[in-house]
């Protein structure tokens, strides 16, 4: 086996050594997922998120879990994190209150905090509503749900867009762009790091570097796919061509657990400023600065995108290769230049929604693109594929679906809600809210 080998196994009985070691300090009820939530609760509770080390106490009494997180590096902080069981048939955390720094975290708050920090997230039972205590306090809790739908929409949004873009010119599904979206969020963390570490850029023009380098080395990775996987299978029958991009979404995602591990990465929080829209029984409807970013952000993409469609060569050539390939390439159309592009394309706008995740969610993981791809696949067939201001409406809609699921009946069913949008979407309405039947359209745009 040789030296590197047996170095390489001892690496590996050394690190789940450390693990046992870290899991038996930490008490032997404390799981992983619920230090790592707890971990989270810092960086979205604290304006300057904990990247340092923290020291970790956990007590378990009865059916209750306390675990506390002291920061040791930098600003003193500490969060603490008690857990309940949920109950028979549950298995996520339920966590049932937080304290930073002594004061105790509105419940509402955490409710809303459930969704990016991937832990079931309720004040009392896992399936109950929200109380809301009066009208006024109704409105501003729907009000806060749409805004805080809308962020998630936004990100759905831009890769819906990928989809429709590679099924209006080619008529098969991108499933990579699931993984592509990991990849941007994955390359928007670690360059973020890096540059802000070394302190010679302000933020906003280090966000600007980010975003066109997440976005040029994604869209080379598209243009890469597209090129030897989805060219060589063009002529290829449908259902061969769905499983190779079934197993090329496989292959990018254990790429990612490779080279970055399965545990999460995090991200500091960079804009921490929140603006108070109106107050209603006591509920502040709150925006952040990253969520006013992200609807701009959003705005100008698919506002520029549809102008380009419109008013470009390559955005004619795009849409002549939709209504018909073989006659724009007799008309002197380059059109595997012209797929190629559209394949690059959908992954930078991947990669500007992985980036647009990572800010606002501040975490990226390898399986993160797996349901966020189907999700966004949703919001495609939704809105209609083929068609950019459908992919937007989709993309919003399941967001605000999502969102609105979870603050009104609860977190445990809200994917298998959205799932069932999509099979009675696909049975009443295949062609979407803003497409047209097989047949009988050509791109929605073409004026």
């Amino acid at each position: 086996m040789g030296f590197a080998g047996v170095t390489r196994g001892w690496g590996r009985v050394g690190r789940w050594l450390t693990i046992g070691l870290v899991l038996l300090v930490t008490g032997c009820g404390a799981r992983a997922d619920r230090i790592e939530a707890c971990r989270g609760m810092m960086g979205a509770l604290l304006d300057d998120a904990v990247q340092g080390a923290v020291t970790i106490d956990h007590r378990s009494i009865n059916q209750e879990e306390t675990i506390t997180l002291i920061a040791t590096e930098g600003e003193a902080h500490q969060v603490i994190c008690r857990f309940t069981e949920a109950g028979a048939g549950v298995t996520a955390a339920v966590l049932t209150g937080v304290m930073v720094d002594g004061a105790t975290v509105d419940p509402i708050k955490l409710v809303l905090l459930g969704h990016p920090l991937r832990v079931l997230v309720m004040p009392t039972d896992v399936t109950a509503p929200v109380v809301i205590r009066n009208d006024a306090q109704a409105v501003a809790f729907f009000a806060q749900q749409i805004i805080n739908g809308g962020s998630l929409g936004a990100v759905l949004a831009l890769i819906a867009i990928g989809y429709s873009l590679v099924y209006g010119i080619l008529g098969a599904i991108q499933f990579a762009y699931g993984g592509l979206f990991a990849i941007g969020a994955y390359l928007a963390i670690i360059l973020i790091t890096v540059i802000d570490d070394t302190h010679w850029l302000p933020i906003t023009v280090t966000l600007a570097v980010v975003a066109l380098l997440a976005a040029a080395l994604t869209a080379m990775s598209g243009a890469a796919i597209e090129r030897m996987v989805y060219r060589p299978l063009r002529t290829a029958n449908r259902l061969t061509l769905l499983i190779a991009a079934i197993g090329l979404a496989i292959v990018l995602e254990n790429f990612l657990q490779l080279t970055q591990g399965t545990g999460n990465r995090w991200l500091r929080s960079l804009f921490s400023g929140r603006f108070t829209l109106f107050e209603g029984g006591g509920f502040s409807v709150l925006i952040g600065t990253t969520q006013v970013a992200i609807f701009v952000a959003v705005a100008v993409i698919a506002i520029g995108l549809s102008q380009f469609m419109i008013r470009t060569r390559l955005g004619r050539a795009y849409r002549a290769c939709a209504d018909d390939r073989s006659m724009a390439a007799l008309l002197g159309v380059d059109v595997d230049r012209v797929i190629m592009a559209t394949f690059a394309a959908g992954a930078a706008l991947a990669a500007i929604a992985g980036l647009v995740h990572a800010l606002y969610y501040g975490e990226a993981d390898a399986s993160m693109g797996y349901l966020i791809g189907f999700k966004a696949l949703t919001a495609a067939l939704l809105g209609g594929f083929g068609s950019l201001p459908g992919a937007v409406v989709g993309g919003f809609a399941i967001g605000l679906i999502e969102v609105f699921w979870t603050a009104y009946v609860g977190a445990s069913y809200k994917d298998v809600a959205i799932f069932c949008v999509l099979c009675l979407l696909l049975i009443y309405r295949p062609y979407g809210l803003l497409g047209k039947p097989e047949g009988e359209g050509g791109w929605p745009l073409r004026r």
